[in-house]
């Protein structure tokens, strides 16, 4: 059998024509069946990897240089292994939404009892920046003054510094120091035995400090500290068995905390008279200077729930985007109790009439002046002093029924009138303290149904007491209703992650009589 090739130039040599290749004359070795086999077999064989690599070189090739361009942008990017965490710290000058945590990983790491531990293991290693402080270990005197009402330059004066060394340590800085309120600090080091004043530090908050140092050439050189700030939110249970401000501290809290809280729940609930047995959940976010704890710089949410069968009272921070920001502690009707300069009689009640020298009188049904504010109230409801003095008269007032008078400094006396009884303590020419117990709500004398008249006299004439700036109640604007709502929400679910404390509330229990803060059974009056 014949190579195909063969066949065809066997063909053309037999139709006698020329044989067209090189050397035709020369005589042409001819194969056996078995090598032109294996020549067919060598043949196909080429042809197969030629087609491979057609057909997959330029795949090969594509992917060869996408994982060199990988590379490329790996090292380019500077990334690192995902095992090897990066944490980049928040600085003063760097500070804004680092500051702000995600609620639901806030909520995650509050039940984690090491979650200090594990920030402070990963956080980077950094070196303190110098303090004045590290002068008086050498020997240096150190001194502080409290700016108050007086300049910078008054106090620096006041604190023994030369007019010269005053006017060019304040003249040392590139950017006057700004923030500087009545509580700032003026901290100076002298040297000891001569007096010299060596420097100085400025002092406006936990994060404000401005530093001046003079050198051996007696020149002073002044700039603003960069120190390394850090904001951690934090969500602890406080369960109070006997000192609250130990309870703080107990939960891991700095006491300063507890200043906050009261300014929180004041008007919501009186912490003042909390007792054992009570609790809190607090959320907060702390400041960290310097790897130190400074300061709380805000309390986001406060749940206190009473010792006893109460309802749990929670208050939320709020400030408003705009601005004229409103900025508040609200409830979750969007209310927020103020203190005036005298308390209310009765927290929170509803005014249900108020000064009028012309009112009809609801029961002789002729205009006669109503010289006072009548308190909507149910017979039994506490009545406060509120503000200290002296009791006049305790007794009988006619168609005031029951009548207390109590003279205050200032020439102002106030009037309770319609008492279903008094206090104890309310005695004619006794001492009495703001928001000390005087009496309760009735109905005696001329009356339509039980409520407190409450009247204001400045010498012998009536005035309206809502010109004394009395408690009122804030509600905010319909406008800030739903960002209010949407805040809210977030932070009830951190404090639903808190971990109940020792003591838990009775859902659905009823308050007993007119407990304070049971913001459900209360009207609110708007200002």
């Amino acid at each position: 059998m014949l190579h195909p090739k063969q066949k065809v130039i066997s063909s053309a040599m037999s139709e006698g024509g020329d044989d067209p290749r090189p050397g035709a004359d020369e005589t042409v070795p001819t194969r056996s069946p078995e090598e032109s086999a294996v020549a067919v077999v060598s043949e196909t064989a080429t042809d197969a990897r030629r087609r491979w690599l057609y057909a997959y070189f330029p795949w090969v090739l594509w992917s060869l240089i996408a994982m060199a361009a990988a590379i490329l942008l790996f090292v380019w990017a500077g990334q690192v292994p995902a095992e090897v965490p990066i944490i980049v710290p928040t600085t003063v000058a760097e500070g804004g939404a680092a500051d702000r945590f995600d609620a639901a990983a806030d909520a995650d790491a509050a039940d984690s009892p090491d979650r200090d531990a594990v920030a402070e293991a990963s956080a980077p290693k950094r070196d303190l920046v110098w303090r004045i402080a590290s002068l008086v270990a050498e020997g240096a005197v150190s001194s502080e003054a409290t700016v108050g009402k007086k300049t910078l330059l008054a106090t620096l004066r006041g604190l023994g510094a030369s007019p010269a060394d005053s006017q060019q340590l304040l003249s040392s800085f590139a950017e006057k120091p700004s923030k500087i309120g009545p509580k700032a600090v003026v901290n100076f080091v002298k040297e000891k035995g001569t007096g010299r004043l060596l420097a100085a530090e400025i002092v406006s908050g936990p994060s404000e400090v401005w530093q001046s140092v003079r050198d051996s050439s007696n020149a002073w050189t002044g700039k603003k500290i960069d120190l390394f700030v850090e904001h951690r939110k934090i969500a602890r249970a406080v369960a109070v068995a006997g000192d609250f401000r130990g309870a703080l501290v107990d939960a891991g809290f700095d006491d300063r905390l507890g200043t906050m809280i009261d300014e929180a729940l004041d008007g919501h609930a009186d912490i003042a008279k909390l007792r054992p047995g009570c609790s809190f959940k607090i959320v907060a976010t702390e400041e960290i200077v310097e790897g130190a704890f400074a300061r709380y710089s805000e309390l986001h949410a406060v749940e206190y729930q009473p010792a006893g069968r109460h309802k749990p009272i929670r208050v939320y921070h709020y400030t408003s985007n705009n601005k004229k920001p409103v900025v508040g502690y609200f409830n979750a009707k969007g209310e927020d109790p103020y203190r005036g300069k005298f308390r209310a009689p009765i927290p929170l009640a509803r005014v249900a009439s108020r000064f009028n020298p012309r009112r009809m009188h609801p029961v002789l049904h002729v205009v006669m002046p109503h010289n006072g504010i009548d308190f909507a109230a149910s017979t039994g409801t506490p009545i406060y002093a509120p503000a200290s003095g002296t009791f006049g008269s305790v007794g009988d007032g006619g168609a005031c029924g029951n009548m207390i008078q109590i003279e205050h400094p200032g020439g102002l006396t106030s009037i309770y009138c319609h008492l279903s009884r008094f206090a104890p303590s309310s005695r004619s020419g006794a001492h009495v303290e703001e928001r000390q117990l005087i009496g309760y709500v009735g109905q005696t004398g001329r009356v339509t149904g039980p409520h407190l008249h409450f009247g204001i006299k400045r010498g012998d004439r009536f005035i309206d007491p809502a010109t004394l700036k009395l408690d009122g109640v804030r509600v905010l604007p319909k406008a800030r209703k739903g960002e209010f709502d949407e805040m809210r929400a977030r932070l009830d679910r951190e404090l639903d992650s808190i971990a109940q404390g020792a003591h838990g509330s009775a859902e659905g229990e009823e308050d007993g009589g007119a407990e304070e803060g049971d913001a459900g059974d209360v009207i609110y009056e708007t200002p």
